[in-house]
């Protein structure tokens, strides 16, 4: 017939709730049959209301009801779960923000936004090593078609890379050099092999003259 009456502190209580929480959990109440706030695992934020008994949740689980799975806060929509302790007639309630309000969403969010902005800066520090290295053969193509019309040509094999395009251009430039130059030799032989004197003149720098037969020569 007798009873025996314990008491522990909130300190402990706290500790207690702390322990058994995960990691992952952001907020923890323990609260009484009164609606007061016993325990928060999350004191180091400010709690405006120390009893809770008002609440639309609080109120459904004092009737036995099912609670609301979200309600507004500080600004913010907050999930909810809760437990019943029957011999302690205490009920434990557990809250997370919802969507971007949410830690882990917000650590996502920044990894994602991250992981897009270094895949785009790899991908433009890639495209343009691509591209120079796809133009490159057609620069030293360009080159060379100027040196072959200035009468310059080495004689060299043309510039060849990865780009189809540009390899059945050069194979073509080449093509087009070598007849040139088969026709410029052929029209040189005929020039100096005539027995008639002949010079060429440049009409737009005075009448320079410009390459002379061997028949003018010996004239």
């Amino acid at each position: 017939g007798h009873v025996l009456i314990g008491e522990i502190s909130r300190n402990y209580l706290l500790a207690t709730v702390h322990a058994a929480a995960s990691a992952d959990s952001e907020r923890i109440w323990v609260v009484d049959n009164n609606g007061e706030i016993l325990a928060d695992t999350d004191d180091r934020r400010a709690v405006r209301e120390r009893n809770i008994r008002n609440w639309p949740l609080m109120q459904a689980l004092l009737r036995g009801e099912a609670p609301p799975t979200e309600f507004r806060r500080d600004g913010k929509t907050w999930l909810t779960t809760t437990a019943h302790s029957g011999t302690l007639g205490w009920y434990f309630i557990g809250s997370t923000p919802k969507g971007l309000g949410h830690t882990r969403a917000q650590v996502l969010l920044t990894y994602t936004a991250g992981t897009l902005a270094g895949g785009l800066v790899v991908g433009l520090v890639v495209a343009l090593i691509g591209a120079q290295r796809m133009a490159r053969p057609l620069q030293e193509i360009v080159q060379r078609a100027a040196q072959t019309t200035s009468g310059q040509a080495t004689g060299a094999a043309w510039p060849h890379g990865s780009v189809a395009e540009f390899n059945a251009l050069a194979d073509d430039l080449a093509r087009m050099a070598q007849a040139l130059q088969q026709r410029e030799h052929k029209l040189s032989a005929i020039f100096n092999a005539t027995p008639i004197p002949m010079v060429v003149y440049d009409a737009r720098r005075d009448y320079r003259i410009l390459d002379v037969n061997e028949a003018w020569c010996h004239e």
